[in-house]
Formats: structure tokens, C-alpha cells, sequence
């Protein structure tokens, strides 16, 4: 089975019970807090997403460039496509989301894990 598939599959069932929770809270503040639940759980399944998106970019590098030593993310990206071309600027955008979620800065209301596992599929894999 797909890594991506599993982890999203995963991810819908905590999701569906987390908003279950959410919608028969019995109370504004419980329902706040099951809310606030849902958008943690959007974030750390991104930043896991994610770390499985660079595994998968630093096997492509590494199977084109096996000599080459510790290259930065950006530079194992654009070997594999234009950095000037959509799927870079992309994946750029969401690395930068990912660092700021990873160090601390959970300012994102919410991560759309859906559009992320499509953009994956359809554009990565």
C-alpha cells in the first residue's frame, strides 16, 4: 500500500471523530476545543506528510546523484524538477509552511490535508 494512502486514511478517521466531537459538543467551549483539536491534527499529519514527500525527493536524488553529499532540500528539489516550474514553487511553499509548523509557529488555521495527498499523487507520484 501507498505510505501517502495509509497516512491519509488514517488521518480521515481521527478527522471524522475529532469533528463528531466537535458538532455534538455540548457547550461553545467544548466545541472550540474540538475544533482546536482538528486543526492540531490537520498540522501534525501535514509535517508527517511531508517528511515522507522529502524522503521520496532525497531517494530521487540520491538514485541520480549517489556521489553527492549532504545537499539542502532545494537543491535535491530541483534536480528532480525545474525550479522554475509550478510543482517547485509549490512544494517550496509547502516546505516553508511545514518549517514554521515544525518550529513552533502554529499560525495556520488550517492545512487542507486533501488538496496536499492530491497534490502528491498527481504531481510527485
Amino acid at each position: 500500500m501507498n505510505i501517502f494512502k495509509e497516512i491519509h486514511d488514517t488521518y480521515r478517521v481521527i478527522d471524522r471523530y475529532l469533528s463528531y466531537k466537535e458538532v455534538e459538543a455540548e457547550s461553545q467551549t467544548l466545541a472550540d476545543y474540538w475544533a482546536n483539536m482538528r486543526a492540531v491534527n490537520d498540522k501534525a499529519y501535514f509535517v508527517v506528510l511531508f517528511s515522507r514527500l522529502e524522503v521520496t525527493i532525497k531517494d530521487r536524488f540520491k538514485k541520480k546523484y549517489p556521489d553527492i553529499k549532504n545537499p539542502t532540500f532545494k537543491v535535491m528539489l530541483s534536480s528532480i524538477t525545474p525550479d522554475t516550474g509550478q510543482i517547485y514553487k509549490s512544494i517550496t511553499y509547502y516546505y516553508g509552511i511545514r518549517n514554521k509548523i515544525a518550529h513552533g509557529a502554529i499560525k495556520y488555521s488550517s492545512i487542507n490535508i486533501a488538496d496536499f495527498i492530491r497534490f502528491i499523487n498527481t504531481e510527485i507520484l
